[in-house]
């Protein structure tokens, strides 16, 4: 289990990096009006999609199907449920901000208010 923890937190912090590669490949790149987008913001439309849904699924698949698994209700929660929360929480803010600055990045300067 903690194999696979380092896994895929060495897979996001990949992904984050390569995210980050495709904001800086698209920064002066505006979507238009009409007519296709171009590439560059059809990816970051891609990978602002797969940031946004990936990790609550994630979040959710390991909350229930790994770390509760075992648990039956009526019984006691696991002895490191506390320290399991914490991280969960401290992985969803990392996810938000992450997010957040990543459509910043990517559409930022096509978003019109008012």
């Amino acid at each position: 289990m903690k194999k696979r923890r380092w896994t895929g937190g060495t897979i996001s912090t990949l992904a984050l990096g390569y995210s980050l590669y495709v904001a800086y490949q698209g920064w002066g790149v505006r979507v238009p009006p009409t007519g296709p987008w171009p590439y560059v913001k059809v990816k970051q439309l891609v990978f602002i999609v797969l940031w946004t849904l990936l990790p609550p699924i994630w979040f959710w698949f390991e909350y229930f199907f790994d770390y509760l698994r075992k648990w039956e209700p009526g019984h006691e929660p696991p002895p490191d449920f506390d320290v399991f929360k914490y991280g969960q929480d401290v992985s969803l803010r990392v996810w938000l901000a992450a997010s957040s600055v990543l459509l910043v990045l990517y559409f930022g300067k096509d978003i019109k208010l008012g």
